[in-house]
């Protein structure tokens, strides 16, 4: 997973404290950049300081969640209230049933074992995830899980979850979508995707453009009150002589642009 730049769906407080320990946040996000004419920016990066997270405080914190703090110590994290998830928590170490020591063998195991175990609580599937990475730091364990849709990568979502030596987890992020309905079979070829991920471009430069990759991605356009979804390709598109080099996805459906920024100004995004 990509570094974690600055939290536009994230308290700033809690960014830092992430970003200050090993390891990377599961949302990959971006920090408002100096203008660029040609991006397409997502619908929550134009809305300053809406989070959309609610604190464990607020009194909509589930009686679920309140049988976990009792059961399992004191810690720290806010409510999804789009996703229904946990982002960011840490606390007391949770120890994971039948995981007294973890090692390269069954960390990963450990891992499933204590989300599937909270599947209802973390409004998750399993089943929808797959291990992205696996990192041994300081004697503690910093896995990170891709969220899947029919076979399709979600973008910006999955899990993070951090176990220490002894099998206990100190820390978990959840950025997942319960998608309902959304159909995978793409309605425009990757040439006319090609050919329309210039859409809107200014520039007098010719555009070089061509497929990022071969695969399908399912991009969430996420507000404060809800998230919608979009079946993208992933073009690369750069005007010749320039050195701007944007990412963009177009819609697989209708061809419209979904998101686009410059790789110049934001080097660390997906």
């Amino acid at each position: 997973m990509n570094k974690m730049l600055s939290a536009v769906w994230a308290g700033i407080i809690m960014t830092l404290i992430i970003a200050a320990s090993p390891g990377q946040s599961v949302a990959k996000t971006l920090e408002q950049k100096p203008y660029d004419k040609n991006q397409v920016m997502l619908p929550m990066q134009s809305i300053n300081g809406q989070t959309g997270l609610i604190p464990v405080s607020s009194a909509a914190i589930s009686s679920d969640w309140k049988s976990f703090f009792a059961k399992n110590g004191k810690w720290q994290l806010n409510i999804d209230r789009v996703a229904g998830t946990p982002r960011m928590a840490f606390g007391e170490p949770i120890a994971i049933k039948g995981f007294e020591r973890v090692d390269e063998n069954n960390i990963e195991l450990a891992a499933t074992s204590f989300l599937r175990e909270n599947e209802k609580l973390f409004n998750i599937s399993t089943n929808n995830l797959k291990l992205s990475r696996k990192d041994f730091v300081n004697g503690k364990w910093y896995l990170s899980f891709k969220q899947y849709y029919q076979g399709v990568e979600v973008l910006l979502a999955g899990i993070e979850i951090r176990i220490n030596s002894e099998g206990k987890v100190f820390f978990f992020d959840v950025e997942y979508y319960n998608i309902a309905t959304l159909g995978i079979t793409p309605k425009i070829s990757k040439n006319e995707a090609i050919e329309n991920s210039g859409r809107g471009m200014q520039t007098k430069s010719k555009l070089n453009k061509s497929m990022a990759s071969e695969k399908l991605y399912i991009l969430p356009h996420k507000y404060t009150d809800r998230a919608d979804f979009h079946l993208v390709y992933k073009v690369n598109v750069s005007p010749a002589g320039e050195s701007a080099r944007y990412t963009t996805y177009v819609s697989a459906l209708d061809g419209s642009i979904a998101w686009r920024y410059n790789n110049f100004m934001n080097a660390d995004v997906i």
